[in-house]
């Protein structure tokens, strides 16, 4: 049985690291996103471009150039989790509206290429805000972006780039009210509520629910997604369930019959396009047409947007879907959804053989020594004194010392591997995380997975943030967070790292990162070998240079084409890093370098070069 559960594991790793490794290389330092953009939740189009949300993602799609880029907070964007955004031509401002309240200003420029990103946080870090702070729509009057969110209605000043006003309580009895969608016309005001139609003029005082009008829906009907459009000065709403109707003569007049749940609905100023399930509908207006288009593409439309016969659409299931070309396709970039669907670090074996292998949630951990037979430890100790404890073991992994190390509820302990270990009354190990202002690291935070790089240094994730440590967890490197990198979320629930290319693949419980980080696995041969990325290197570029494949630790130095030494460094592992700066301090000018790499044994080859275009 020990046998088979190796023979998996070791092919479990070999498929998921051949995948990772089929990825093209980053720079070192950098990071990508692994996101399924397939999830469509809202865009929005400017000029040539279209922004697009999905669940957990962002991304521009040029319809010039046929290309999506994708957007991420180290963009400057202040989430990645969206809930609606719209775009205002005359102040070319692009509103992203946050499932926390949070909200970014990004000013285009002629090109439509971003020029400045400005985070509102008065709503996310609003005290008397209690519950959802939803956006639901956003439309404009003039530079005013008007927000219809789950607690009312947030007025946007576009030029002055502040929130103006924050319109709460617009029940008719004065109390929160959830505002679906709203509609400008002139100096009207409309907007929807989950159980009222609201009528006010933009002179009125828009925080008194005095002085608006409320009407109930068609036969008293309510439900919470009906949407507002206004086409040629009118007003029109599919109120879910009833069909389309038109708002004359102070009443909503049914103008067809749509029985089916209604996901979406937009206009291009003769004709209302409602999204269904698998399908659209295109109501001509004044002649009560109803043409139905289907399309395999089209599964479950979330919101439209419409320009002539193009039709532009977030889909749920498909993503970006657009008749660009004349038939729906699928414009996505590429991604890779489920993305390490299996664990490593569940079962580890050292490197006598032992196989460590966590227990579901309050069990512990359970060892298997070389000889087959099995010890379970129901409590992880998370001092030398055994005062304290922990029976959750999330994450297990073996370092380069042959250490095993142990992720649990109550920090990280060390085990020194060994056959006797399963003969033991008790399970003993040690904890060497930095004491910083008298608390000892990860004393106190859910540590949810650990990972071992090529240069021995340890990557911990917790519950709230995710960690770089020495070889000896005695120091810490780096720390990341969804405020200072692209983290979507500081949940950290499992790393994986790509030995050839250094990679840090990050699952999250909002989506999947990567990190190129600065150590690989080293390799025994170097000639032929050695990767250098980015090379040639380009004027632009400001990044590390990356050179991998090199032994273990080598001696690495640099020289320019007459021989003369620009730079000395030491391998992490397989790779070493090269900021283009000269010993000098000064950037290195353009020109061939050569790389030369000295092994364990002092012996010195010419292993690479590496182009400089300043």
């Amino acid at each position: 049985m020990t046998k088979k559960i190796s023979i998996l594991f070791i092919l479990l790793k070999l498929v998921v690291n051949t995948t990772l490794a089929q990825l093209k290389p980053i720079p070192i330092g950098t990071w990508r996103s692994h996101f399924d953009y397939t999830k469509g939740k809202a865009l929005t189009k400017a000029g040539n471009k279209i922004f697009f949300a999905a669940n957990n993602g962002f991304f521009e799609f040029d319809i010039t150039e046929n290309e999506a880029t994708i957007l991420s907070n180290s963009d400057g964007f202040y989430d990645l989790n969206i809930s609606q955004l719209a775009y205002n031509g005359p102040t070319k401002t692009l509103v992203i509206a946050y499932h926390s309240g949070a909200i970014d200003l990004v000013n285009l420029d002629n090109q439509f290429e971003i020029v400045e990103i400005s985070n509102l946080l008065a709503i996310k870090n609003s005290a008397t805000i209690l519950n959802s702070k939803l956006t639901n729509d956003i439309t404009f009057s003039e530079n005013i972006a008007f927000l219809s969110t789950d607690f009312g209605i947030v007025q946007i000043d576009l030029v002055r780039k502040q929130i103006k006003e924050i319109d709460q309580n617009l029940s008719p009895e004065g109390l929160n009210s959830r505002i679906v969608s709203l509609a400008i016309i002139g100096q009207k005001v409309y907007a929807m509520s989950d159980k009222y139609f609201l009528e006010t003029t933009l002179t009125n005082n828009l925080q008194n629910y005095g002085e608006w009008t409320y009407r109930e829906f068609p036969n008293n009907y309510e439900k919470k997604n009906h949407k507002l459009l206004s086409v040629k000065n009118e007003i029109y709403s599919h109120i879910i369930g009833l069909g389309l109707f038109k708002f004359t003569e102070n009443k909503f007049k049914k103008l067809v019959d749509v029985p089916e749940e209604t996901t979406a609905i937009q206009t291009n100023g003769t004709d209302i396009y409602i999204g269904l399930k698998n399908k659209l509908l295109v109501y001509e207006i004044g002649t009560n047409n109803l043409k139905t288009i289907n399309d395999t593409n089209l599964i479950a439309p979330q919101q439209l947007l419409v320009e002539g016969s193009k039709v532009y659409i977030a889909d749920q299931k498909n993503g970006l879907v657009s008749n660009l070309t004349g038939n729906f396709q699928k414009y996505n970039p590429s991604n890779t959804p489920g993305l390490l669907l299996s664990r490593n670090d569940s079962t580890v074996k050292d490197f006598s053989g032992i196989i460590y292998t966590k227990l579901r949630s309050g069990s512990g951990l359970e060892i298997t020594n070389s000889k087959g037979q099995k010890r379970s430890y129901s409590n992880i100790p998370l001092n030398t004194s055994n005062t304290r404890s922990s029976n959750t073991v999330n994450s297990l992994a073996v370092d380069k010392n042959n250490i095993v190390y142990v992720a649990t509820n109550g920090g990280i302990v060390g085990i020194n591997s060994s056959e006797s270990i399963i003969e033991a009354d008790n399970l003993t190990g040690f904890i060497i995380t930095p004491i910083i202002d008298g608390v000892r690291t990860l004393a106190n935070e859910l540590v949810l997975s650990i990972a071992v790089d090529g240069g021995n240094r340890k990557w911990v994730g917790t519950n709230n943030s995710l960690y770089l440590f020495n070889e000896e967890l005695s120091e810490i490197l780096e720390k990341f967070t969804s405020v200072n990198s692209p983290l979507p979320s500081d949940k950290i629930n499992f790393l994986n790292i790509e030995p050839i290319s250094g990679e840090l693949f990050i699952y999250t419980d909002n989506g999947i990162v990567s990190y190129r980080t600065t150590a690989t696995e080293s390799t025994d041969i170097q000639e032929d070998s050695v990767l250098v990325f980015p090379n040639p290197v380009k004027p632009s570029y400001s990044g590390l240079i990356g050179i991998s494949g090199l032994v273990n630790n080598a001696l690495v130095k640099i020289t320019d084409i007459s021989g003369r030494l620009v730079f000395q460094t030491r391998a992490n592992g397989g790779t070493a890093t090269w900021d283009l700066n000269s010993q000098n301090g000064k950037r290195a000018e353009s020109g061939i370098y050569y790389i030369f790499s000295s092994n364990e044994f002092g012996k010195e080859n010419l292993v690479t070069k590496l182009a400089v275009i300043k």
